[in-house]
């Protein structure tokens, strides 16, 4: 995991940085709140002090949720500030939870784990509605893509039986196997779309520009 630490006391710098390293998490610091928002890295915490030499905390917070940055990352405020106003308010915008200084680092590292074990855990509720949209979407277009090419293997079949029972030449007989070999293809590819559906486990496989193909043969 990586996390932004936005603060500028040295003291608190250090705390905050071992207490990352026992959590085993990579870090960044930024020591101004224009610095952490000039930064084009992604995080999966941001520690925030709110009294920051060019701006408040909350009010950089507020920045961040206007401009849709970070704006899923989950944020733990430390600061001196431990009046029930400034901490009612910073829930209020947001923010995941707050740490009055001074702190103990095995409090932080903690508090650390802990919001970073839920982001991971939102992370995968996500992936999974993601997942479970993509299998809804794909089902639909199986049935209606089903659907469709039984009625045309159904049609084509039965014209090439007809064809062929009128075709006495072995070179359009050998252009009859092409074709039924073309229609076990779709058989093939009908009979794996029905096992999808059963299933809910779709088949991907690296296409052209790093695309997801459905692979159906």
């Amino acid at each position: 995991g990586n996390i932004a630490i936005v603060e500028d006391s040295r003291t608190d710098i250090y705390i905050a940085t071992y207490s990352a390293k026992m959590c085993k998490l990579n870090y960044s610091i930024f020591t101004s709140g224009e610095d952490f928002l000039k930064s084009s890295e992604e995080f999966d915490l941001i520690l925030l002090d709110i009294y920051l030499p060019d701006i408040n905390g909350l009010e950089l917070v507020r920045k961040m949720q206007q401009k849709g940055k970070h704006s899923d990352t989950p944020i733990l405020i430390i600061s001196a500030d431990e009046s029930t106003e400034t901490i009612v308010k910073s829930y209020l915008m947001g923010v995941d939870d707050y740490i009055v200084k001074p702190f103990d680092s095995k409090i932080l590292s903690a508090k650390l784990s802990s919001l970073f074990r839920s982001a991971k855990y939102q992370e995968i509720i996500q992936e999974n509605k993601y997942r479970e949209g993509r299998i809804k979407l794909f089902n639909e277009m199986n049935i209606a893509l089903a659907h469709n090419l039984n009625n045309i293997l159904s049609s084509l079949t039965l014209n090439i039986n007809y064809i062929e029972t009128l075709c006495t030449a072995e070179k359009g007989k050998e252009r009859f196997n092409y074709i039924y070999k073309d229609i076990d293809r779709i058989k093939n590819i009908l009979e794996k779309l029905e096992k999808i559906k059963k299933s809910g486990e779709i088949p991907l496989e690296k296409y052209i520009d790093d695309l997801d193909m459905v692979k159906l043969e």
